[in-house]
């Protein structure tokens, strides 16, 4: 059974896979990873010789559930992972995964553990390892009201990104972007995080629709212009928002702000 095959975001995996790794056996923290997001590196615990037994991979995204080091797995088409606590605690230096929701993690796993359940259709793997991986920031969605009152909808905190490059949800109720954005670069030589938002008003709900916008603070003022680009990858936590939709079916959430066409993303109302 192919996991994960029909997400997005493949591509985009197969380009970290080589990165993960490489950087084996080593831990760091990154304030930019130049092609993929902003994170915490995890140590390998993958055996140089690979000789486990295991004989599958996944590289995917994934909602951290549980505690430490008890932890589960749900990659965002609905794959639950049950991985070993040696693996757990090994690639996370025994510390967790902290206050973190959202990793993409590399994983090998025997394909006997493999299962799907016949009446839910759920796919479990136990028993996985994980390779290596990069913690991913998540960011509540904020009302419009709020956002007014933090300026964060105010013209001169807003910056257009380079490009949204994408999007989609998850069964968890996570909206995730890639995007390509500016970053500033401050009078000590320091690189500066943008920050990402989406905001949303309640008032502009209708049966079945959500509309986020999309917002970007790069932290500088406009006219200097000491930046850099990179891409940047965020996860919003969007479920209780969808809750409040009314209607029962589906829910089409628009994405819009400065740089890039609405994107639309359906979510089931069923989230895990």
């Amino acid at each position: 059974m192919s996991i994960d095959n029909t997400t997005p975001l493949m591509k985009q995996y197969k380009e970290i896979k080589s990165k993960i790794e490489h950087n084996m056996k080593k831990q760091f923290f990154y304030l930019f990873i130049a092609t993929v997001m902003i994170g915490i590196g995890l140590t390998s615990c993958l055996k140089d010789d690979n000789g486990d037994g295991n004989d599958s991979s996944i590289i995917s995204y994934f909602t951290i559930k549980g505690t430490f080091p008890d932890n589960q797995l749900v990659s965002d088409n609905g794959v639950i992972v049950i991985p070993t606590r040696e693996s757990l605690i090994k690639v996370t230096n025994n510390k967790g995964f902290g206050n973190f929701k959202r990793a993409v993690l590399s994983i090998v796993y025997n394909s006997v553990n493999m299962t799907t359940d016949e009446v839910t259709k759920t796919t479990t793997i136990k028993y996985a390892t994980i390779v290596n991986g990069q913690l991913i920031p998540s960011v509540n969605p904020i009302d419009a009201k709020t956002a007014a009152e933090k300026k964060i909808t105010v013209a001169d905190s807003l910056f257009e990104i380079k490009k949204l490059e994408q999007s989609w949800g998850s069964v968890t109720g996570y909206l995730s972007t890639v995007v390509q954005s500016e970053y500033y670069i401050n009078k000590k030589r320091v690189p500066v995080a943008p920050t990402f938002n989406v905001v949303y008003d309640k008032a502009d709900m209708k049966e079945n629709e959500l509309k986020l916008t999309f917002c970007s603070n790069q932290h500088r003022s406009k006219d200097d212009n000491n930046v850099n680009i990179s891409k940047f990858t965020t996860s919003f936590f969007i479920k209780d928002i969808l809750a409040q939709v009314p209607g029962t079916d589906s829910v089409k959430v628009t994405l819009s702000g400065q740089g890039f066409e609405p994107k639309v993303i359906k979510f089931g109302r069923n989230i895990k």
